[in-house]
C-alpha cells in the first residue's frame, strides 16, 4: 500500500517512515506513482503556405487531455501575430472512425469563442497529402460562427473538442499522432499580417513524459542522498 493522502490543496504527500529519512528522494517516487501523466500537448505546422506569409511567430497547438472514458482536444493559439483559428479538422481513419466517437464541441465556450460543428471548407486544403497521404475524410469539423474572424480562436484563446474512446485507451490515442498516415488534425489560420492565411496540422514528434523516466529520477536522487548520509 503506497499510503498517499491528498493535501487539503490538491498536493499528493505520503505518510511513510522513508520520508523522514529520505526526504525529497522519496517524495518525488510517491508523487509520479500518485499523479501519472493525463495531458499531452501536440504542435502544428504550417503545412501550406501559398502567399508566402511569415509564420515565424505563429503558435497554435493542442493539448490532449484524458478524462478516463473520453479525451479532450483543446485548441491554443499563442502566437505573437495576428491570426485566427477559424476551422479545426479531425480525420477519419482506420483508427479514429472507430476508435473516437461522439465528438462535440464542450461547451460552455469561452468568452469571444464561438465554434459549430461543420466547417467551411469541409475538409483542409489539399497539400497535407505530402505528410501522410491524401486527406481520408473528416470525422468531424468545427467552424467559428459568422463573421469567423470575430468568433474564432484569436492569440490567447482556446476550443475545445471532446471524443468518447470506443475500444481503446489514452496511450493508443496518443501513440496513433505518431503516425501521420493513423491519425491527423488540421486548423485554417487566416487573418495573418498583410490578409494572409495559411494551413496547420499536428507534429508527428509527440514527446510522452513516462513516469518511469521520472520515477528512476526520484531513485537515483534517493541513492545519492542515501550515501551522503551514510558518510556523516
Amino acid at each position: 500500500m503506497r499510503n498517499c493522502a491528498k493535501s487539503p490543496h490538491g498536493l499528493f504527500f505520503c505518510r511513510h517512515p522513508l520520508i523522514k529519512f529520505f526526504g525529497i528522494g522519496a517524495f518525488v517516487i510517491c508523487l509520479v506513482w500518485s499523479s501519472p501523466a493525463k495531458a499531452t500537448p501536440i504542435n502544428f505546422f504550417v503545412y501550406e503556405n501559398s502567399s508566402q506569409a511569415d509564420v515565424s511567430q505563429l503558435d497554435n497547438w493542442v493539448d490532449v487531455q484524458d478524462g478516463g472514458s473520453y479525451a479532450d482536444f483543446t485548441f491554443y493559439n499563442d502566437s505573437s501575430i495576428s491570426s485566427v483559428i477559424t476551422a479545426v479538422y479531425f480525420e477519419a481513419t482506420a483508427f479514429s472512425s472507430t476508435s473516437l466517437i461522439n465528438g462535440t464541441v464542450v461547451t460552455p465556450q469561452p468568452s469571444g469563442v464561438k465554434f459549430s460543428p461543420g466547417a467551411n471548407p469541409s475538409k483542409p486544403a489539399g497539400s497535407i497529402k505530402n505528410f501522410g497521404g491524401t486527406w481520408n475524410g473528416t470525422l468531424l469539423s468545427a467552424g467559428a460562427d459568422a463573421p469567423s474572424p470575430t468568433w474564432g480562436l484569436s492569440s490567447g484563446e482556446s476550443l475545445t473538442i471532446r471524443f468518447d474512446y470506443n475500444g481503446i485507451n489514452y496511450s493508443d490515442l496518443i501513440e496513433a499522432f505518431s503516425d501521420p498516415a493513423k491519425f491527423r488534425i488540421a486548423e485554417h489560420i487566416p487573418c495573418l499580417p498583410n490578409d494572409n492565411s495559411v494551413w496547420s496540422m499536428n507534429s508527428a514528434q509527440v514527446y510522452i513524459p513516462l513516469p518511469s523516466t521520472l520515477a528512476l529520477f526520484g531513485l537515483g536522487f534517493l541513492g545519492m542522498l542515501r550515501r551522503r548520509i551514510i558518510r556523516t
